[in-house]
Protein backbone atom coordinates (compact mmCIF):
# COMPACT_ATOMS: atom_id res chain seq x y z
CA UNK A 1 0.00 0.00 0.00
CA UNK A 2 1.09 3.18 -0.71
CA UNK A 3 -0.19 6.47 1.42
CA UNK A 4 -0.25 10.50 0.66
CA UNK A 5 -0.36 12.44 3.74
CA UNK A 6 -2.08 9.66 6.28
CA UNK A 7 -4.35 7.88 3.40
CA UNK A 8 -3.86 5.04 1.39
CA UNK A 9 -3.54 6.16 -2.51
CA UNK A 10 -2.80 2.89 -3.94
CA UNK A 11 -3.08 -0.56 -2.92
CA UNK A 12 -2.37 -4.35 -4.26
CA UNK A 13 -2.92 -7.74 -2.24
CA UNK A 14 -1.69 -10.88 -3.98
CA UNK A 15 -3.13 -14.32 -2.73
CA UNK A 16 -1.07 -17.26 -3.98
CA UNK A 17 -2.47 -19.98 -2.78
CA UNK A 18 -5.46 -19.31 -4.88
CA UNK A 19 -4.11 -16.62 -8.11
CA UNK A 20 -5.99 -13.63 -6.89
CA UNK A 21 -4.24 -10.17 -7.39
CA UNK A 22 -6.77 -7.54 -6.08
CA UNK A 23 -5.93 -3.84 -6.64
CA UNK A 24 -6.90 -0.31 -6.11
CA UNK A 25 -6.21 3.26 -6.39
CA UNK A 26 -8.15 6.22 -4.98
CA UNK A 27 -11.21 7.20 -6.65
CA UNK A 28 -10.46 4.92 -8.87
CA UNK A 29 -12.53 1.47 -7.58
CA UNK A 30 -10.99 -1.92 -6.63
CA UNK A 31 -10.38 -5.11 -8.66
CA UNK A 32 -9.92 -8.80 -8.73
CA UNK A 33 -7.69 -9.29 -11.89
CA UNK A 34 -9.53 -6.47 -13.71
CA UNK A 35 -13.09 -7.27 -12.46
CA UNK A 36 -14.62 -4.25 -10.72
CA UNK A 37 -15.44 -5.73 -7.03
CA UNK A 38 -18.09 -4.75 -4.40
CA UNK A 39 -18.73 -5.25 -0.60
CA UNK A 40 -21.43 -7.49 0.67
CA UNK A 41 -24.80 -6.21 0.26
CA UNK A 42 -25.47 -8.57 3.36
CA UNK A 43 -27.46 -6.83 6.31
CA UNK A 44 -28.52 -9.71 8.78
CA UNK A 45 -25.39 -10.40 11.23
CA UNK A 46 -26.82 -13.72 12.23
CA UNK A 47 -25.73 -14.93 8.82
CA UNK A 48 -22.28 -13.01 8.44
CA UNK A 49 -19.25 -14.29 7.74
CA UNK A 50 -16.59 -12.41 9.27
CA UNK A 51 -12.79 -12.46 9.25
CA UNK A 52 -10.16 -11.67 12.08
CA UNK A 53 -6.68 -12.37 13.10
CA UNK A 54 -5.04 -12.75 16.50
CA UNK A 55 -3.04 -10.41 18.10
CA UNK A 56 0.49 -12.32 18.66
CA UNK A 57 1.17 -10.17 22.19
CA UNK A 58 0.63 -12.74 24.91
CA UNK A 59 -0.95 -11.87 28.24
CA UNK A 60 -4.18 -9.65 28.89
CA UNK A 61 -4.54 -9.21 25.06
CA UNK A 62 -5.11 -12.75 24.22
CA UNK A 63 -7.97 -13.30 27.12
CA UNK A 64 -9.38 -10.30 25.61
CA UNK A 65 -9.37 -11.83 21.97
CA UNK A 66 -11.23 -14.92 23.89
CA UNK A 67 -13.56 -12.74 24.96
CA UNK A 68 -14.34 -10.83 21.80
CA UNK A 69 -14.65 -14.55 20.14
CA UNK A 70 -17.33 -15.84 22.84
CA UNK A 71 -19.23 -13.22 22.47
CA UNK A 72 -19.23 -12.75 18.51
CA UNK A 73 -19.60 -16.47 17.41
CA UNK A 74 -22.86 -17.14 18.40
CA UNK A 75 -24.32 -14.16 16.69
CA UNK A 76 -23.03 -14.63 12.95
CA UNK A 77 -22.88 -17.74 10.97
CA UNK A 78 -18.77 -18.31 10.85
CA UNK A 79 -15.75 -16.69 11.93
CA UNK A 80 -12.61 -17.14 9.47
CA UNK A 81 -8.97 -16.92 10.13
CA UNK A 82 -6.57 -16.88 7.16
CA UNK A 83 -3.27 -15.24 8.78
CA UNK A 84 -3.08 -12.61 6.48
CA UNK A 85 -4.87 -9.16 7.57
CA UNK A 86 -4.42 -8.21 4.20
CA UNK A 87 -5.80 -10.94 2.28
CA UNK A 88 -8.66 -10.60 5.08
CA UNK A 89 -9.53 -7.19 4.03
CA UNK A 90 -9.57 -8.00 0.38
CA UNK A 91 -12.15 -10.54 0.71
CA UNK A 92 -13.98 -8.14 1.94
CA UNK A 93 -13.56 -5.41 -0.60
CA UNK A 94 -14.83 -8.49 -2.95
CA UNK A 95 -17.80 -9.72 -0.79
CA UNK A 96 -16.58 -12.99 -0.17
CA UNK A 97 -16.97 -12.10 3.62
CA UNK A 98 -19.17 -9.93 5.03
CA UNK A 99 -16.46 -8.30 7.82
CA UNK A 100 -13.38 -8.02 9.56
CA UNK A 101 -11.88 -6.98 12.54
CA UNK A 102 -8.32 -7.21 14.42
CA UNK A 103 -7.04 -5.37 17.18
CA UNK A 104 -3.02 -4.82 17.18
CA UNK A 105 -2.38 -4.75 13.83
CA UNK A 106 0.17 -2.47 11.72
CA UNK A 107 -0.07 -0.35 9.03
CA UNK A 108 1.99 -2.49 6.90
CA UNK A 109 -0.84 -4.94 7.21
CA UNK A 110 -3.64 -3.10 6.27
CA UNK A 111 -3.01 0.28 4.40
CA UNK A 112 -3.89 -1.76 0.78
CA UNK A 113 -6.67 -4.11 2.29
CA UNK A 114 -8.04 -0.22 3.57
CA UNK A 115 -8.16 1.51 0.68
CA UNK A 116 -9.77 -1.86 -1.46
CA UNK A 117 -12.69 -1.99 1.32
CA UNK A 118 -13.47 1.82 1.29
CA UNK A 119 -12.90 1.36 -2.93
CA UNK A 120 -15.29 -1.24 -3.17
CA UNK A 121 -17.80 0.98 -1.33
CA UNK A 122 -17.22 -0.44 2.65
CA UNK A 123 -16.39 1.47 5.86
CA UNK A 124 -13.56 1.14 7.56
CA UNK A 125 -13.35 2.35 11.16
CA UNK A 126 -11.07 1.79 14.25
CA UNK A 127 -13.05 -0.76 17.31
CA UNK A 128 -14.40 2.27 18.70
CA UNK A 129 -15.86 3.57 15.87
CA UNK A 130 -13.68 6.39 14.78
CA UNK A 131 -11.72 6.94 11.74
CA UNK A 132 -8.95 4.73 11.58
CA UNK A 133 -5.55 6.21 11.96
CA UNK A 134 -3.27 4.70 9.29
CA UNK A 135 -0.27 5.52 10.74
CA UNK A 136 -0.89 3.59 14.14
CA UNK A 137 -4.27 1.83 13.61
CA UNK A 138 -4.70 -0.01 17.48
CA UNK A 139 -8.00 -2.16 16.05
CA UNK A 140 -9.51 -2.02 12.47
CA UNK A 141 -13.06 -3.14 11.53
CA UNK A 142 -14.17 -3.37 8.10
CA UNK A 143 -17.23 -4.23 6.20
CA UNK A 144 -20.15 -3.91 4.10
CA UNK A 145 -22.04 -0.56 5.67
CA UNK A 146 -25.20 -2.30 7.00
CA UNK A 147 -23.42 -4.32 9.21
CA UNK A 148 -20.83 -2.10 10.31
CA UNK A 149 -22.07 -0.52 13.66
CA UNK A 150 -23.03 -4.01 15.11
CA UNK A 151 -19.64 -5.75 14.57
CA UNK A 152 -18.31 -2.36 15.87
CA UNK A 153 -20.76 -3.29 19.18
CA UNK A 154 -19.45 -6.75 19.13
CA UNK A 155 -15.66 -6.22 19.03
CA UNK A 156 -15.97 -3.51 21.89
CA UNK A 157 -14.21 -4.75 25.71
Amino acid sequence: GVMRGGDPVAGAVYAPVVGDMYSAAAGRGAFLDDRPIGVSGSDELATALLATGFSYHIGGERERQARRIARILPRVRDVRRSGSAAIDLATVAAGRVDGYFEAFINSWDVVAGVLLVREAGGTVTSFDGSALDLEAPAGVIASSPALHDEIAELVQD
